[in-house]
């Protein structure tokens, strides 16, 4: 009977174990959903992530479209309201007033003889002053915004007077047309 005994004991510790196994097991189930479900929900948030970022590539796309007509617009009006304006290069710095100054290179050295009408003349650019004597720089151009757009053509015109003397004449372009044109001019 002993033998009976112990078998019934060993059943009866064997059954206990399966039963501490069983519990187990369903707290793994249990564990294994709850990761189950928070894979789905992140895999749902993961796809709705890529569908929004979809839709925002587009929007940005379609926003680089608009920006670059504005853009356009934009450099176009800066054009227009440039139209009436010449550069003037090479002029030395005197303290002049500049109006009198261009008049004055019209009159005399393009030879133009009706007076000319000037709504604005400036130097563009910080002025430089220099601490050494090696350290020479360009004179500032002077913008000239003509009243009248036939007196600026004319100026244009007869500016091929001057290749004899270190005076340029130009148009003038917004910064984003002609970068490269003002850089020498502008102090950092």
């Amino acid at each position: 009977m002993n033998s009976v005994d112990e078998i019934k004991s060993s059943v009866i510790s064997i059954d206990s174990k399966l039963t501490k196994m069983g519990s187990v097991v369903d707290g793994l189930v249990k564990r294994v959903e709850v990761v189950e479900n928070s894979q789905q929900f992140i895999s749902a948030g993961f796809e709705q992530n890529k569908s929004d970022m979809a839709v925002i590539a587009d929007d940005i796309t379609s926003l680089r479209v608009v920006n670059r007509g504005m853009v356009d617009q934009l450099e176009q009006l800066q054009c227009e309201n440039l139209r009436d304006n010449l550069m003037f290069f090479g002029i030395e710095e005197e303290g002049e007033d500049c109006i009198d100054c261009i008049r004055s290179i019209c009159a005399l050295s393009l030879e133009i003889r009706e007076p000319i009408e000037i709504a604005s003349a400036f130097r563009m650019g910080k002025k430089f002053v220099s601490k050494s004597t090696r350290n020479v720089r360009k004179p500032r151009p002077i913008i000239v915004k003509f009243i009248k757009r036939q007196q600026r053509d004319n100026v244009r015109q007869n500016s091929r007077k001057l290749k004899e003397s270190t005076i340029s004449i130009s148009e003038q372009f917004p910064k984003s047309i002609v970068p490269d044109l003002i850089k020498p001019f502008l102090v950092i």
